[in-house]
């Protein structure tokens, strides 16, 4: 029967200390001679040693893992458009920075007094929160155990570091353009309101409106979660109450995509009867009939950031919070406004 080789086993055939053969084997943290070091390596390599992981993180104080807490969607969580972007930008993260991940799915959802304990047991070195709530006991449990830590895609007033895009900046993007197209009577599709950036979006659509001396009416804002099932069910309300807008705006792309949906099974024209826009420019929309117009989160570069920030807590650096500014991207979803019809705006640019 086939043994695995200790450091104990290793010492002993080299006739030195575990110690010695392990500051050997890590490269510290106490230091050891040229001579011993090339006997520790070559004895290693002729016979085959694989030293223990888990054991040489408790003896260096790092695993060289980074823990990845995702938003509470429930279930299906990797449906999400945003977080498979998101996440494809941190595993590209961690390969630039050879670090391995461990996705964290239901820390969020355990009670307070435990929720968050997984994260600093001791098996991750820091951890990137994408888009977490405000009021997440975890963001709590992280300062107090001052693990490293950092928010992406997503402002908070109470924690941090975070990096984020300037949700007012991106809301008024997408109304201005509704506006130029001669929309008024333009509808909002809000996310979560107990979360920072759902409540800002939502605060700019009704900021924006208003310096344009422009009323909401009475249920043509809607709250769908961030969701596309949820957006679903409201868009199907709004179609129920036979006053249309002429315009949607969406608090994100998976809403926008909840919308098209609805107006799909109710025969509505996308973007002859009623013009739409998101929030996010997740790859998907490019495909969609007709392609959304939308407001761009430059979430590759937020990660990078909330990486990084991870990183240089790890190594004692100082870190800021940072808001990136968003741009914008038409396509088909949206036309100009003439009468009570639209006539459809060819162009397609970003700006």
């Amino acid at each position: 029967m086939k043994t695995t080789l200790t450091i104990r086993d290793l010492a002993k055939r080299l006739n030195l200390s575990v110690s010695t053969v392990s500051y050997a084997l890590n490269d510290g943290p106490k230091p050891v001679s040229d001579d011993v070091r090339k006997r520790v390596l070559a004895a290693a390599d002729e016979l085959n040693f694989r030293p223990n992981r888990l054991a040489k993180s408790l003896a260096m104080g790092k695993t060289h893992v980074l823990g990845v807490v995702p938003p509470s969607l429930g279930f299906d969580l990797l449906f999400s458009p945003f977080l498979q972007r998101s996440l494809n930008a941190v595993v590209n993260e961690a390969e630039r920075h050879c670090r391995d991940l461990m996705l964290f799915t239901a820390s969020d959802r355990m009670a307070t007094s435990s929720a968050g304990v997984d994260l600093v047991d001791g098996r991750i070195d820091g951890a990137i929160l994408i888009a977490p709530n405000e009021n997440s006991p975890i963001l709590a449990r992280l300062e107090e155990a001052r693990l490293p830590f950092a928010i992406a895609c997503s402002s908070s007033i109470l924690h941090g570091p975070c990096f984020h895009t300037d949700n007012y900046a991106g809301t008024r993007l997408g109304l201005d353009h509704l506006l130029r197209l001669g929309h008024r009577r333009i509808a909002y599709i809000a996310g979560r309101c107990d979360h920072v950036d759902g409540a800002e979006r939502l605060a700019a659509f009704e900021c924006v409106m208003a310096e344009n001396g422009l009323e909401v009416p009475a249920g043509f804002v809607l709250h769908a979660e961030f969701t596309r099932e949820i957006a679903k069910v409201q868009a199907r309300r709004l179609i129920a109450g036979g006053d249309l807008p002429t315009a949607i705006l969406c608090s994100n792309d998976d809403s926008a995509r909840g919308v098209y949906d609805a107006f799909s099974e109710a025969g509505i024209r996308i973007p002859d009867d009623v013009s739409v826009v998101g929030f996010d420019d997740n790859p998907q929309c490019e495909m969609w009939t007709p392609a959304l117009t939308t407001t761009v989160q430059p979430i590759e570069d937020l990660i990078r950031l909330a990486f990084q920030a991870v990183m240089d807590q790890i190594e004692g650096k100082p870190v800021a919070s940072a808001s990136l500014a968003p741009s914008f991207t038409v396509r088909h979803s949206t036309s100009i406004l003439i009468g009570e019809n639209h006539k459809h705006e060819t162009r397609v640019h970003a700006h």
